[in-house]
């Protein structure tokens, strides 16, 4: 058994295939790959933005949503202390209503800039991806030409 062993280890280790020197990379490949490397990353900044954008938004909607009700809840228990007063019910009756109405325009307000939101991080990641897809286009082309 020892006679194998010493056999094995006495031959030499000689690869078929020659070693190959590091690929040089042209220097126009090279800004291809960082323009591809540089269009992920805006992607994946763009994409965390726009989600805490968007947690933000729907956060400020709740938040108008509560304090708009609360008024509302105030003006309700200002009425029902004022019930015997009719000018002073009649004046709160009124901001009730106004504040009602504040509330469905502040919550509208509100939807509105979370749409606005949503459409302006689908367009800008749009924009971004069509700039990965350029770069990568062009990395494509220069290997072609070889350059």
């Amino acid at each position: 058994m020892s006679e194998l062993i010493e056999v094995l280890e006495a031959r030499e280790l000689l690869s078929a295939s020659p070693i190959k020197a590091p690929h040089r990379v042209s220097p126009t490949i090279a800004a291809d790959q960082a323009a591809i490397v540089t269009a992920r990353t805006t992607i994946v900044q763009d994409q965390a933005n726009g989600r805490a954008g968007l947690v933000a938004d729907r956060a400020n909607i709740t938040t108008v949503r509560k304090t708009d009700q609360a008024t509302i809840k105030a003006d309700q228990i200002k009425l029902r202390q004022d019930a015997g007063n009719s000018i002073a019910v009649q004046s709160d009756r009124g901001q009730l209503l106004i504040d009602e109405a504040k509330l469905r325009s502040d919550h509208n307000d509100a939807i509105t800039k979370l749409k606005q939101d949503q459409a302006a991080g689908k367009t800008l990641l749009a924009t971004d991806r069509d700039a990965l897809k350029a770069a990568q286009t062009k990395l494509r082309d220069d290997r072609i030409a070889g350059a």
